[in-house]
This record gives structure tokens, sequence and C-alpha cells, in this order.
């Protein structure tokens, strides 16, 4: 079983997700391009994308989009916290978000600690950013926390290793 409470925030969409055991496959069917922002709160995940596959604990996060395949393995019940972000939204704060889908980024210190800090204590008072100019704001220093957090470098060692195994799979 999966429950599942979500809150639009300025142009984003925040939500709780609660569920069981499973494995969630998506195929692009034309829609508009959201990135889906995932905070892993309790449990497990597998993340997968564009060949890389990101492993989630408590604290840690990534992003996928639906312009592409993605998977989602959840081997344990979990609960998560996902933002969907219009992809024009979000390149305005992270220029190349595609770079960076399906790369575990570790919630346990600096700015992706303070990144999971706001989003889970946001979670918990949502009802208070009703008023759309508060909703805006709320928004915005979301987006400029994600893009701090991946502007801090610490993504790219996770995309050499990646770039390294795909070059000794395919021998290049």
């Amino acid at each position: 079983m999966t429950t599942f409470e979500d809150q639009p925030v300025g142009g984003l969409r925040i939500a709780e997700i609660i569920s069981q055991p499973a494995i969630i496959q998506h195929t692009p069917a034309g829609k508009a391009v959201v990135y889906l922002f995932v905070l892993q709160l309790e449990g497990s995940s597998l993340n997968s994308q564009d060949n890389r596959v990101a492993k989630l604990a408590c604290g840690d996060f990534s992003l996928c989009t639906t312009a592409r395949p993605y998977r989602v393995t959840l081997p344990v019940p979990g609960r998560r916290i996902v933002v969907a972000i219009p992809d024009v939204l979000l390149r305005r704060h992270l220029a190349c978000p595609d770079d960076v889908v399906a790369v575990r980024m570790q919630g346990g210190r600096g700015m992706n600690l303070l990144l999971g800090n706001f989003i889970r204590s946001f979670w918990t008072c949502r009802k208070e950013a009703v008023d759309a100019m508060v909703a805006m704001r709320m928004s915005y220093t979301i987006l400029d926390l994600i893009a701090a957090a991946y502007s801090t470098g610490c993504w790219k060692s996770a995309r050499e290793r990646t770039k390294r195994r795909i070059a000794t799979r395919t021998g290049s």
C-alpha cells in the first residue's frame, strides 16, 4: 500500500510518499518535462536513469527527469519527500540538471544536510505557505538550495566513477 499527500508550492509540487516494497518504471508520455527531487526519509531506494544508479539511504537525495525512462526500486518499506520541478524552472537555478540525474547526494553534511533539513522542515509547516507570495518565496528557496548543493561538486566524483564503469564495460 502506498500513501501520497501533496501540496503545490509556487511553481513546484511537493509530496510525501509512504510505500511498501515495489518497483516503479516510468516511460515518457510526451507531457511537460519535470524533474523529480527525491529525498529519502526512511528505508532505502535504488533510483536508475541514464545508465546510473543512485542508492539512497535515509537523508540522501537524487534527481530524475520525466523526459527519459527511469526506474525506482523500493526494496523495503520507505518514506520519501518528492519535489516536482518543471524543467524550465529548474534550469533557471541549475544550468545542466541532466548531468546530475541518478547521482546519489549524501545527506549527512554540508549543503546537502542543510537542503534535506530545510525540505523536511518545510514539509511539516507546508500549510502555512498557502499565501501565493510565501509559496513563491519558499519555492525559490528550495530551488536555490538544490542548486547550491549540486554546485559544491560532491556529485562529480560519482559521475567520474560512472564514466569509468561504462568505459570498462565497453572496453574504451
